[in-house]
């Protein structure tokens, strides 16, 4: 119940609150009392729902609007108990007027996830169940408008369990709840679900003695990886399904200890919290072979580990002798490189034990050998969750630890981080997926470590600078990156091909990358010295960066830089005011080759660039596109080159003039031949781009000229990918027309005042001004 004293626990009285047993529900998993530091009359009480009193606990009002139940924690300011701060299982949230109102939890990414799963789509999506709030997944890469929150989707299932995607059918998704084996099959493009558990029995509220299958809060969930007809489920036995859940076969024994005495109810005789989480001797990790069809392995939460040869018709205990009793068995990692290659990560922490225990077997359980004993690189008190070992390359580790992520390069002997900039939080699980490393966390969700091929490299023995890494392949993915947001700080993996290299020591000269493609057109151009001159104008523009002004980094050790697949961009004149793209032309799929030179060394690597599988379009269309923006593009860059020629000879002349007259001589004659220059260029340029636009917006003021319609039409041939319309098409070709027209005028002129004004400085003893050639 709940008590109060007045002079500093010397007695005690019971009230009897109202809300009665609501403030004690969940004893052990909530309830906390905090007194207002400056009302002694004033507490609040956290559980499933949270309460205040303002009558020294006799009565006690519900805390109304918060955006999330389940509170864990209350901070209240000491200096103005009017703002609080509560910690609950959806994040954070504050209030400024006493708890009336409260803050949005849409804001953090402070989601906790039990393990993660990811599927076969471009992009593939990330699953996983979320504490205290439903199964979802996201995408990898994020489509072009949407926020993670308005990329999420519930998958089945609850709070907490495994995800199983079909591969057959990425909608079909199997997703667990913790309460008594609960699953879901869900048809996620239709939104129709129904549960498909082995036995309707209602776990909670019973001891896990009396119920007929033990389930742990997170039991696994598989599909064969050799029949996707064929789904597991574990409870203490290992369950199989070969109808989606229709119906289930119980194919193993019961592989946990089974020792009644810890199937009480939890927490008794004092209190009772029976819900699913307190369920021992289960099955808490399994895996069938992805070499061999029909070995399968299951850990449970009580320290054993077996398998089975026979799809489930025999199973040997083969646990590590050197594993203590009552460790939790978090994962099995079945080895791409060997059937009988296998890893096994276990926690005793509930134990108070916090040794990391992973263990690996070259031999199918028939021996073991400790990867962790607290000198080689993951410190001893640091938990293990789970160890996996790189599909493409034998023997690089990566481990899920209780405090980030650590990476072997040699299977295990040595460990070393691999935070980067991961927070320091509980990785709960982690996947090598098409080359990248998915981890989930509990507090900060899903992260993703794009391209671990430069760590494939290093395992390999190939790690050593400089060297410029084979580069993967990257794909023209058919949708714009997203910036961090003020209201989701996510980002999307880099856009484009990611190329990684290492320079040596000491290293203080220029570094050059190159791209071409493979018949050896230059294609783009990098380097660690500025790309563009000191002088380059800041263009108002619809588009990124263009991929020209970018710096390539130079530091020692390694460096990634992505190029985002762009030719060079347009080179815009100072102070044009741009509506529209003037970034380079994407380029099409094909092979390339990046060249990396620093100093007196080079090295090239190929690599390929594919196309978004999910569109239709042909090597033609891509094609298409390139051949229309890249006219765009050199347009554009023929205008502006013209710009520059008709200023260059109006500045020329103008100081021509100028040091005439500062030499005190007659400067009119010549000043005459300047106005009319200046005059007539003046009007030429003002054909090719808007002068009197000042301001960004200033577009709207004035009428549009050639360079802001072109790059409207550019901006139109490049936002997707897809081969351009007939209509832009038809408006390029018109644009380009009415630019070499206004071009040719361009060229009468100069080359008619120049010669003019020239003449003239001639007889003034004034040098000649030299215009360069319009491009």
């Amino acid at each position: 119940g709940l008590y109060r004293s007045d002079d500093a626990g010397a007695t005690w009285t019971r009230l009897e609150p109202n809300v009665r047993r609501r403030l004690i529900q969940r004893t052990w998993y909530y309830q906390h009392v905090v007194a207002d530091p400056r009302n002694r009359n004033r507490a609040y009480v956290m559980n499933v729902d949270s309460f205040v009193t303002e009558d020294g606990g006799v009565r006690w009002e519900p805390i109304r609007g918060l955006p999330h139940g389940d509170a864990h924690d209350i901070w209240i300011n000491p200096r103005d108990t009017r703002i609080l701060a509560m910690a609950n299982d959806g994040g954070g949230t504050i209030s400024v007027d006493g708890g009336r109102t409260w803050s949005t939890q849409l804001n953090q990414p402070t989601a906790e996830i039990y393990n993660v799963t990811v599927d076969e789509q471009f992009p593939y999506r990330v699953y996983g169940a979320s504490q205290d709030n439903t199964t979802f997944s996201i995408p990898s890469r994020l489509p072009a408008g949407l926020t993670p929150y308005e990329s999420w989707r519930d998958v089945g299932g609850c709070e907490s369990g495994n995800v199983a995607v079909d591969p057959r059918n990425p909608s079909i998704v199997y997703a667990g709840c913790g309460y008594g084996g609960e699953i879901t099959r869900m048809d996620v493009a239709t939104g129709l679900r129904r549960n498909v558990m082995a036995y309707a029995e209602m776990e909670v509220g019973l001891a896990p003695r009396d119920l007929k299958y033990r389930f742990n809060w997170t039991a696994p969930i598989r599909i064969s990886p050799h029949d996707p007809s064929v789904l597991y489920h574990c409870s203490q036995f290992v369950h199989r399904s070969t109808d989606e859940g229709q119906t289930w076969t119980v194919i193993s024994p019961d592989l946990s200890r089974n020792q009644k005495d810890k199937q009480d109810y939890s927490g008794s005789p004092i209190t009772y919290e029976n819900t699913g989480v307190e369920t021992n001797s289960n099955i808490l990790a399994f895996e069938e072979s992805p070499l061999v069809n029909g070995i399968l392995w299951a850990g449970t939460d009580d320290g054993l580990v077996h398998v089975s040869r026979d799809g489930g018709g025999s199973w040997k205990n083969v646990t590590p002798p050197g594993l203590a009793e009552w460790a939790e068995i978090r994962t099995i990692e079945l080895s791409a490189h060997g059937a009988d290659r296998v890893f096994v990560a276990a926690d005793r922490h509930r134990m108070d034990d916090w040794r990391p225990y992973a263990y690996a077997s070259d031999d199918g359980g028939a021996t073991w050998r400790l990867l962790t004993d607290g000198r080689n690189g993951i410190p001893g008190d640091v938990p293990v969750r789970a160890v996996r070992e790189d599909p493409e390359r034998k023997g690089l580790l990566y481990a899920a630890t209780e405090r980030g992520v650590f990476v072997s390069f040699d299977g295990g002997a040595r460990w070393q981080s691999l935070q980067q900039n991961l927070p320091r939080l509980p990785v709960t699980d982690l996947r090598v997926h098409r080359g990248d490393l998915v981890v989930s966390t509990q507090g900060r969700g899903f992260w993703i470590l794009d391209d671990a091929t430069p760590l494939r490299e290093i395992a390999a023995g190939r790690g050593g600078a400089p060297r410029l890494f084979p580069p993967r392949d990257a794909v023209r993915a058919a949708m714009a990156a997203l910036k961090p947001s003020d209201a989701f700080p996510a980002e999307n993996p880099p856009y484009g091909a990611s190329l990684d290299y290492a320079l040596p020591p000491g290293f203080a000269g220029e570094s050059v990358l190159e791209i071409a493609s493979r018949d050896g057109r230059p294609v783009a151009r990098f380097s660690s010295e500025r790309n563009a001159p000191p002088d380059a104008p800041e263009v108002f523009t619809l588009n990124a960066a263009p991929s020209g002004d970018r710096r390539l980094p130079k530091t020692a050790g390694m460096n990634r830089f992505v190029w985002d697949l762009r030719e060079r961009a347009v080179d815009v004149a100072p102070d044009a005011i741009v509506w529209g793209f003037t970034g380079g032309p994407a380029v099409p799929p094909g092979d390339y080759v990046a060249t990396l030179t620093a100093g007196s060394w080079k090295q090239s690597q190929p690599f390929r660039v594919l196309a978004d599988p999910r569109l239709p379009w042909t090597a033609a269309d891509y094609a298409a596109q390139h051949r229309v923006a890249t006219s765009c593009r050199d347009a554009l860059d023929r205008l502006y080159g013209a710009v520059r020629a008709l200023r260059s000879a109006r500045t020329q002349s103008a100081e021509a003039v100028k040091r005439l007259r500062d030499a005190g001589r007659d400067a009119g004659p010549l000043e005459a031949r300047a106005a009319a220059l200046a005059e007539r260029t003046s009007a030429l340029e003002e054909e090719l781009m808007q002068p009197r636009n000042q301001a960004d917006q200033d577009v709207e003021n004035f009428p549009t000229k050639i360079d802001n319609q072109l790059a409207y039409v550019y901006g139109l041939v490049s936002e997707w990918d897809t081969k351009p319309t007939q209509g832009q098409e038809d408006r390029v070709r018109d644009l380009v027309a009415r630019l070499d027209e206004a071009l040719a005028r361009v060229k009468i002129a100069l080359d008619e005042e120049v010669p003019r004004f020239n003449e003239e400085a001639s007889r003034a003893g004034v040098e000649a001004i030299v215009v360069p050639k319009p491009s």
